[in-house]
């Protein structure tokens, strides 16, 4: 299966931080084999995993084979095999200092250009460490064409005054338009309630069809 040019991803390297959790394993991998499965992974794509797990390059590639049980698509094989893992506490300056050689290693070998996406999947309390870390170890500003995104998985914050107070954090590393926050349970209740209301009422069905 191929992907239009437009739809597929530029040259980057995926660096997920929280890479040994269940958010990872469920959600992200299974993800990931899918968009590599439709052809949108191209081959300057690296997958990187940072966790405070002690783990191997190749114990985190067979980590992400069993979560994704059944795929044999060889482009998600050739990305599992490559793929680094950084072990390290989140707000150690060390686990940063590995992950900055890791980076400019993907960067030689599969000409990922520079560009990085760093995915929050670790518990929430940890993204305004995580993200001061990264300012400090000089992994958040992007240099010449390259960019570099920190995508933020829900929440974003308990209320108004924690918001401010982690978007202070991700402000010491990055600016506005780095920052993506997501929820893909967002419309959830939303979509189940417009179920209900044509399939459960005999007024709406007959006319909300394509016929």
């Amino acid at each position: 299966m191929t992907v239009d040019a437009d739809r597929r991803s530029p040259p980057c390297a995926l660096v997920i931080f929280g890479a040994s959790g269940d958010l990872t394993a469920r959600k992200l991998l299974p993800a990931l084999a899918r968009l590599a499965d439709y052809g949108a992974l191209p081959a300057e794509v690296a997958l990187i995993g940072v966790a405070r797990t002690p783990m191997t390059d190749d114990e985190f590639a067979d980590r992400c084979r069993r979560s994704v049980a059944g795929q044999e698509n060889p482009r998600w094989n050739d990305l599992t095999a490559a793929a680094r893992f950084v072990s390290g506490d989140y707000d150690d300056p060390a686990t940063y200092g590995r992950l900055a050689e890791v980076l400019a290693e993907c960067d030689r070998r599969h000409g990922s250009a520079g560009n990085r996406v760093y995915y929050f999947a670790t518990p929430p309390r940890l993204f305004g460490p995580i993200a001061v870390s990264l300012g400090k170890a000089g992994l958040s500003a992007p240099t010449g064409d390259s960019f570099i995104r920190a995508v933020i998985e829900k929440p974003f914050g308990w209320d108004e005054a924690s918001a401010r107070e982690l978007y202070a954090d991700l402000s010491t590393a990055f600016v506005e338009d780095q920052i993506f926050r997501i929820d893909h349970y967002l419309a959830k209740e939303t979509v189940q309630n417009l179920l209900a209301l044509r399939f459960a009422n005999s007024i709406f069905e007959p006319i909300w069809n394509r016929t």
